[in-house]
């Protein structure tokens, strides 16, 4: 993966920089990167060259606070790769993603047309208002044939949606937690969902999440319950074909 990459040749350039990313790495960042890429040339860079590096479609300046943040990190730093040359793999890094980035902006674009020339009919996980119609592909895609799944339960568990909770004995030992199996992008695409589906208090999900809040759950355990009711409800659209009905119950 060209990220994992990336960090690695940071580690050597920039490391105090490297310990500092995030995922998805901010445009920022990579701007300053493409520019300025390592700690070396960072640090004997002035103030008004740092500042004059654009990003986003925007050409927006750096901020002053990121530039300070990045001085200060790279002012003492220990990257032992340093001179002539030394930035040219992360240069080269950051233009392979850049690449990638292009490649899946035009086949978001394409996605559409792809999955009507597979289905006959668009999508009915988009009658759950906040799916879009890329992110219905997704989990489409993720499920497959939803006939594998005999009963929404395997569903659930196949994705890593079921509670874990685990026991010594009598006793509870730690709090429960979501299973670490299935497709980790399915749940980040869920907990993305079921967050704007609150946010725009989209019933039955809001009701069912203030519910569990009012009975004292944690806001983290409400979310991840919510989320399950999600995916038992997509199990269910896959499985009959007919759109959502917020009024029926599940």
């Amino acid at each position: 993966m060209t990220l994992n990459k990336l960090r690695i040749e940071l580690d050597k350039v920039a490391s105090e920089i490297e310990q500092q990313m995030i995922t998805p790495v901010s445009q920022q960042l990579l701007a300053l990167l493409a520019r300025y890429p390592t700690a070396e040339a960072i640090r004997q860079a002035s103030w008004e060259e740092l500042r004059s590096v654009r990003y986003a479609e925007s050409h927006r300046p750096l901020p002053q606070s990121f530039v300070t943040r990045m001085k200060e990190l790279c002012e003492h730093s220990i990257a032992h790769k340093k001179g002539l040359g030394a930035g040219l793999v992360v240069q080269a890094l950051l233009k392979r993603l850049e690449q990638d980035r292009q490649t899946i902006t035009e086949l978001k674009r394409h996605l559409p047309e792809l999955y009507a020339q597979v289905k006959e009919h668009p999508s009915v996980l988009t009658s759950i208002k906040g799916i879009t119609v890329e992110t219905a592909i997704l989990l489409e895609a993720y499920i497959g044939d939803v006939e594998r799944f005999p009963t929404a339960k395997q569903m659930v568990a196949f994705f890593g949606m079921n509670p874990t909770v685990y026991l010594s004995g009598q006793s509870i030992r730690r709090p429960a937690h979501l299973e670490k199996k299935g497709s980790g992008r399915v749940r980040h695409k869920l907990y993305m969902i079921v967050l704007n589906l609150i946010l725009h208090r989209v019933e039955p999900f809001y009701g069912y999440y203030r519910r569990l809040v009012s009975r004292g759950k944690p806001k983290l355990v409400a979310i991840a319950a919510t989320m399950r009711k999600l995916l038992v409800i997509i199990y269910t659209l896959l499985k009959t074909r007919q759109p959502f009905d917020p009024n029926k119950k599940s």
